[in-house]
């Protein structure tokens, strides 16, 4: 009789493993500037990406592998900053205040949400081109969302 409960008690020990691995750890400013400090790290291998990029394509000879390796590198990197957005931010931490919060708790959770859409377009259009410009757009719309989620 005492293997059988113990049977039980395992299988359901072991089957309640997997629901455990899932649970998320806590989310508190530790969690957030974590996600802050991996966007601001992503942001910028997609400038140093799109800077190699531009100058291996203006050179006599075309490492064209090289740029193929860069462009990769630079869409998982905008991916990373697209995944954390959706799937930390979106997700997890930017609610929607109750009605009976006061206005201006609607004003920040609209401009949260317009900066952080800003920002996953951007990053979508440095994974599709290579322009400069849009690198340091990046940059500027995810500090822009840094200072709009804090305050």
């Amino acid at each position: 009789m005492k293997l059988s409960v113990f049977t039980v008690i395992f299988m359901l020990v072991l089957g309640s493993l997997p629901l455990l691995a899932q649970v998320s750890a806590s989310f508190d400013a530790e969690d957030d500037e974590q996600r802050f400090v991996e966007m601001s790290k992503a942001v910028e291998s997609i400038f140093q990406a799109i800077t190699a990029i531009n100058q291996l394509a203006a050179a006599d000879q075309v490492d064209q592998g090289k740029i193929d390796s860069l462009n990769a590198e630079k869409g998982r990197q905008a991916d990373e900053i697209i995944n954390i957005c959706s799937h930390y931010f979106l997700c997890q931490r930017i609610k929607l205040p109750f009605a009976s919060k006061r206005e201006d708790a609607i004003d920040r959770y609209r401009d949260q949400l317009d900066n952080i859409h800003q920002l996953m377009r951007a990053a979508m259009r440095c994974k599709m081109a290579s322009d400069l410009h849009d690198a340091e757009t990046l940059k500027s719309l995810a500090a822009s969302f840094k200072e709009a989620y804090k305050n």
